[in-house]
């Protein structure tokens, strides 16, 4: 069994105005400023490949009609694959027919 350790309240803290957490302790340059101290300018650049909207659209939204033809032609896909690897097997081949029929 394991038992919680009790976690004081904030009016029972023995370490009032303590810091108890810092970034960046060891006082490490940050990757904006050189060895000696000075600014390093930075610039950014699009990607010559990235493609920006040219027209309004909804995000991440696909229709219940477009998302229902994907999912048809995956089976007709995955139909059409299943009846060439059994071609040997005729009987397959005529019941799979008579399901599209």
């Amino acid at each position: 069994l394991i038992t919680p350790t009790k976690t004081p309240t904030y009016k029972e803290r023995t370490n009032q105005g303590a810091v108890v957490s810092t970034y960046n302790p060891h006082n490490f340059p940050t990757a904006a400023s050189s060895s000696n101290g000075s600014r390093v300018s930075a610039s950014i650049q699009y990607h010559p490949a990235a493609s920006h909207p040219t027209k309004t659209y909804r995000h991440m939204f696909t229709s219940l009609e477009a998302r229902a033809q994907v999912l048809e032609d995956r089976l007709a896909t995955m139909t059409e694959q299943i009846q060439e690897a059994n071609s040997d097997d005729t009987a397959v081949k005529q019941e799979a027919d008579s399901f599209a029929a």
